[in-house]
């Protein structure tokens, strides 16, 4: 009887300790991610309400370090989401992985759940950022409209959409428009003027038809009092030498010597490139439109 007890209690002891490996937990996450969209871990479990556990990210490129932390409660649906920013995150390869599994005051280790579940998963960051230049200024003044152009390399006439966030709930977009072939290369030339309401942070996040590019922060300082914008244009206009005065009689009457042409100053060379910039907006099609 005793051999038979004995039997019965290692019976049981297996039991117990296949129903502590029965518990699954799976997670799912995309392999590719574009740098600056939130990463979605998605998962379900087969543990009761309540239980707990960590979804960690590790960037994997050379030495695994740990990038971001969150905890997961289960709750009766048994089903979970994590999201992830990853816009300061630099690209290369990551992984998402299962920690710290604790269950009505036990805790568990990985080697311990069941042999179905999926522990971690391999995601790589992509960071299509370099293709974009920027020529706009990052700072400028509230009594302009923002200025946002720029190209990007190898684009041709395409679809760049841009949307914006800024200070006291601001929105604008998603608004389109078309970019510019280049005159001596393929890159797609861009310019965007959004009407902004107060100084402050402004985020501009733009995209291509691949997806999301960047988010670039923008500073709109308070107004100055100017009715031109300070636009820092990359245009060279040609030198023109000024034509000579030229008066009536009666003006000639009046003074005893002709007086010397006026001298183009640093204004009206920049009120120039402005006018030159504004018909490069009018080129590239921009419309504006509230955000809805």
């Amino acid at each position: 009887m005793n051999y038979i007890g004995m039997i019965l209690i290692l019976v049981a002891l297996i039991c117990m300790t296949g129903s502590v490996q029965a518990y699954i937990i799976e997670i799912n996450c995309p392999s590719d991610i574009q740098r600056g969209i939130p990463l979605e871990v998605i998962g379900t479990t087969t543990f009761p309400q309540s239980a707990s556990f960590d979804l960690v990210v590790y960037w994997s490129e050379r030495t695994a370090s740990e990038r971001a932390r969150q905890t997961i409660i289960t709750t009766p649906s048994q089903q979970f989401k994590a999201v992830f920013e990853t816009k300061d995150l630099e690209k290369g390869q990551y992984k998402v992985e299962v920690s710290n599994v604790q269950y009505s005051n036990q805790k568990y280790a990985n080697s311990q759940l069941g042999s179905a579940s999926v522990l971690y998963k391999i995601f790589k960051v992509i960071d299509r950022s370099e293709k974009l230049h920027i020529s706009s200024p990052l700072t400028q003044p509230q009594d302009q409209a923002l200025l946002v152009s720029g190209s990007i390399s190898d684009y041709g006439s395409n679809v760049v959409e841009i949307r914006v966030f800024g200070p006291d709930g601001f929105s604008f977009g998603p608004q389109s428009v078309i970019s510019a072939v280049g005159t001596f290369d393929d890159d797609g030339y861009f310019s965007f003027q959004i009407p902004v309401t107060s100084p402050g942070a402004y985020y501009i996040s733009l995209s291509d038809t691949q997806g999301f590019l960047t988010e670039i922060p923008f500073t709109v300082t308070a107004s100055t009092g100017k009715n031109t914008p300070d636009v820092l244009a990359t245009l060279i206009t040609p030198d023109s030498t000024p034509l000579p005065a030229t008066t009536s009689d009666t003006d000639t009457k009046l003074t005893s010597a002709p007086q010397p042409a006026p001298t183009r100053t640093p204004l009206s060379s920049f009120v120039t490139t402005i006018a030159i910039g504004v018909s490069m907006v009018a080129l590239v099609g921009t419309t504006k439109r509230p955000r809805s």
